[in-house]
This record gives structure tokens, C-alpha cells and sequence, in this order.
């Protein structure tokens, strides 16, 4: 069943892995939402959000690359990039959800910009694995 009240929510997303582009359609299928627009894609290309209005998102969610298998992607420049189109399509006041193993990465990302910490939390992929991705 449809979980909003009123227009559904536009929702962009883009993931590089299909198995994770499947599993976000599926959940957002199961709340009624459209997914037309989620699939393959790196948004941290300049061109792959094209698309997306400036100002027009009340909202971005972002698992940021972290951990041994995207290493090579957790650096500053992609999350600078990430981050920057963030800023780009988001409504004045939207918020800006950014998940990452790497605190000080996002952290250090987070500082220019029109950033605003509101909560952080602590967070591990297994039991007592609550260490910052190298």
C-alpha cells in the first residue's frame, strides 16, 4: 500500500552494483512508490543527473562508497562530488542523509558547503565492528 498522502515523491537513485538497484525498487515498490528512475548509474558524474532540476529534492539519501570493496572509491573527491550534487538538487532546507563508514572522510567532505550536522551515530556491519573502513 502506498505509504504518502497526496503526489508520490519523484525518487532518482543510482547505485553501481544491479543487486542493490533491485533491492531499493523492490522496498520502494512494496510502499506504492515509483521507481522508474533508479537504476545503473554513478552519480557522481556530472551528466548522470542531468535531469534532475537544481533545488527541486526535498530530500537525498547517499550510502556513501566505503569499506574493503569500494575503497578505491571512498576518497575525497568522490565524496566532494557526491556531495556537490547533493547541494546542486536539493530544495533550500531539504535534508542531506549521507550514510559511510568513514567519519573522518565525510567529516572532512562535509565542511564547505552548505553543511549542517544534525545527528550522528556510530554504525558497523557486524558484531563489534564499529571501526572506521581503512
Amino acid at each position: 500500500s502506498q505509504m504518502t498522502s497526496g503526489p508520490l515523491p519523484r525518487l532518482v537513485g543510482r547505485d553501481l552494483d544491479e543487486k542493490q538497484v533491485e533491492r531499493c525498487c523492490t522496498n520502494f515498490e512494496a510502499c506504492g512508490l515509483d521507481v522508474s528512475d533508479i537504476r545503473i548509474g554513478d552519480a557522481r558524474q556530472p551528466n548522470e543527473l542531468a535531469d534532475v532540476t537544481d533545488g527541486s529534492a526535498d530530500a537525498v539519501l547517499c550510502d556513501m562508497p566505503c569499506g574493503e570493496i569500494y575503497k578505491a572509491s571512498a576518497d575525497a573527491a568522490s565524496y566532494d562530488a557526491l556531495l556537490a550534487m547533493a547541494a546542486r538538487v536539493l530544495k533550500l532546507g531539504g535534508r542531506c542523509v549521507l550514510l559511510s563508514t568513514r567519519r573522518t572522510l565525510l567529516a572532512g567532505s562535509t565542511t564547505a558547503g552548505p553543511w549542517r550536522l544534525v545527528a550522528a551515530w556510530s554504525v558497523g556491519r557486524g558484531e563489534g565492528n564499529l571501526r572506521e573502513s581503512q
